[in-house]
């Protein structure tokens, strides 16, 4: 009896799983690179609600405010809107394209966009190595 309630109960585990990840599962394309993170970006959506929820675990202050930079760094990788920060784009009805933009001052060098990508990446890495198994543990 407790082995057909326990099957019972994973299925209604995986029901429940395809239908969180229903959009993520929509979006998965072999050759997108950004899949992973938009995974992860959910499964850490749905780790850093359990864990608001249940308040069971030892370090839920510490482990909520790790969870919640990985899921920014996720996010502005995802946005890959690195190039931003560096410009300004205001809207210029005079122009061709609707847009103008304007360096901003103190920009190092034209590679900058792609270091801070990588460095959010590397201290993403960094995050989930250090604290990730203290999540779930």
């Amino acid at each position: 009896m407790a082995k057909l309630f326990n099957k019972l109960r994973d299925c209604m585990w995986w029901c429940r799983n395809v239908l969180r990840f229903r959009k993520a599962l929509w979006q998965y394309r072999p050759w997108d690179n950004e899949y992973g993170y938009y995974l992860l970006h959910t499964h850490l959506e749905t780790v850093e609600e359990a864990l608001t929820q249940d308040k069971w675990h030892v370090n839920v202050v510490s482990n909520l405010r790790h969870i919640r930079t990985c899921k920014v760094l996720v996010e502005r990788i995802l946005e890959d809107a690195y190039i931003f920060m560096y410009y300004d784009y205001t809207e210029d009805k005079n122009t061709l394209f609707g847009f103008r933009s304007e360096r901003r001052p103190l920009v190092p060098n034209s590679f900058e966009p792609m270091y801070q990508k990588k460095a959010d990446i590397q201290y993403l890495h960094k995050l989930l190595a250090k604290h990730g198994e203290g999540w779930w543990t």
